[in-house]
């Protein structure tokens, strides 16, 4: 049995039996918390290190369906820090994939949690908002993009400095109105 089924199999009862329970009222409210805090903490070392890599596709294939039933039956007030990486990193996978809808959802959620839990200045705070501007970008939602991009450059260099910002998330990653660039260069293309 592979690492990963014996978690899965770990979650999958915990997160049933929770839920269940949940649904009918047969367990007290110190229970559900104390099944979604186990759901959560052995689902967090399962997460494949990477989103974009194709070996890992599987996994997170496998992972998904149970991040999926945690969020859906915990409240948004409940998420942790653990609960922040698990729906970010979900999110990343979920774009990567082209489920954009999907990976948008993971991103409002993990942005809510992540300001209330880790505050709104964390640096993992600012990345999780820059991931959700790059994919509402890439969903075409260019009204909500451009200002989470320009909220989170003029945050990250106030709580980082000019210097310490990521050379790579500067301002050409700042969403591009379409129209006239370089022949064969699209507006995504097109850097400052």
């Amino acid at each position: 049995m592979s690492e990963i089924e014996v978690i899965v199999g770990q979650v999958v009862p915990v997160i049933s039996t929770a839920v269940g329970a949940y649904g009918v009222g047969v367990l007290p409210p110190q229970y559900i918390e104390q099944a979604r805090e186990q759901a959560t903490t052995y689902l967090h070392p399962a997460l494949p290190p990477a989103w974009d890599d194709p070996s890992t596709w599987p996994t997170w294939r496998t992972l998904l369906p149970h991040i999926d039933a945690l969020t859906d039956h915990a409240a948004v007030h409940t998420n942790t820090a653990i609960s922040v990486v698990l729906l970010n990193r979900a999110g990343r996978f979920l774009g990567n994939q082209g489920q954009l809808g999907r990976a948008i959802s993971y991103f409002r959620r993990a942005l809510a949690s992540a300001e209330r839990v880790l505050g709104p200045d964390a640096p993992e705070t600012l990345a999780i908002r820059g991931n959700l501007a790059h994919a509402s970008f890439s969903a075409g939602d260019f009204g909500r993009a451009s200002p989470l991009h320009e909220q989170t450059l003029t945050d990250t260099r106030r709580v980082l400095g000019p210097d310490d910002y990521p050379p790579t998330a500067r301002r050409s990653r700042t969403p591009r109105p379409a129209g006239p660039g370089p022949p064969g260069i699209g507006a995504r293309e097109q850097g400052s």
